[in-house]
């Protein structure tokens, strides 16, 4: 078998380690980053080269990145605390970013017979911003469902994810990150709105952060209240491409959302009502940043 000391967090281990000397147990899932996938992160980073002799092309192999165990304590929705589904029992076995990837699988268009058209951007994806700073190792996981079936990520933090069995959807996506990070601005842009989100499982008030950007607005969901003052920024300031604007709150996510141009408020989505004329699907957009 493939050693979880080398291989654990990559595709090539699944379960199966030594819980003490000499005992193995097979079900047991390793927590720690095997050693081939922490060279192979130094290497992406440009901290060491890994070396081949000629003339054996360097062949750059797929390792997907296995999200973390950790609890997902949060209510992604925008709605009341405590009235949405956790997550944290249906994580994925692995995520399929990499990255030194240069493509991804496209995203599946949803929901079927009504899908929600993708936020699109006429700036180049290399000259946006990761919405969130974080050293979290499920940094830029995009939890979404590819064309051909493939699910990666979190299935409860993906665009439409069900929320109240069905009841209603989730109409953003949830990124990974951890508290007091601190969230950026995509793109140029000025700030549209801020008001009170929901009150997290912590009992802290979070904010929605809407930004207009030149193509479409972007919810900055679930921020500190104090990114306003801690930041120096007031609804109609004008922001810059990577400029801090928020940290993320006690839930440990930033809930990320898109809407047409004008819009100033989110919108929520029941399954028994028809869709919200300004909501846009942020998965394509997210995607295309964290390949470029």
């Amino acid at each position: 078998m493939k050693s979880p000391y080398l291989w654990s967090f990559s595709n090539h281990y699944l379960k199966g380690k030594y819980v003490a000397d000499g005992k193995w147990d097979p079900n047991a899932v390793s927590q720690q980053a095997g050693a081939m996938v922490i060279l192979r992160r130094l290497a992406g980073a440009g901290e060491i080269r890994l070396m081949q002799p000629p003339p054996v092309p360097v062949v750059v192999e797929r390792v997907p990145r296995r999200p973390s165990d950790e609890e997902d304590v949060h209510n992604p929705s925008g709605m009341s605390p405590g009235s949405d589904e956790l997550d944290a029992d249906s994580v994925a076995p692995e995520s399929d970013f990499d990255p030194l990837a240069r493509t991804y699988e496209e995203p599946k268009a949803v929901p079927p017979g009504n899908r929600v058209q993708f936020a699109t951007s006429s700036k180049p994806a290399a000259e946006r911003h990761w919405p969130v700073l974080t050293r979290s190792p499920n940094r830029l996981i995009v939890s979404y469902e590819t064309v051909s079936g493939g699910k990666l990520g979190r299935p409860g933090r993906r665009f439409l994810a069900e929320r109240e069995g069905g009841a209603r959807f989730h109409v953003g996506i949830d990124l990974f990150a951890n508290h007091h990070d601190e969230v950026r601005a995509c793109e140029d842009g000025r700030v549209t709105a801020f008001y009170k989100f929901y009150t997290s499982g912590a009992g802290e008030a979070t904010f929605c952060l809407l930004i207009e950007h030149d193509d479409f607005v972007i919810n900055y969901g679930e921020v500190k209240e104090s990114a306003p003052s801690e930041y120096g920024w007031r609804v109609g300031s004008h922001v810059r491409a990577g400029q801090k604007i928020a940290r993320v709150s006690s839930t440990g996510m930033l809930h990320f959302e898109a809407y047409v141009l004008g819009t100033t408020r989110n919108e929520r989505w029941y399954p028994s009502r028809p869709r919200p004329s300004s909501l846009l699907n942020p998965t394509r957009y997210l995607l295309e940043i964290a390949y470029a």
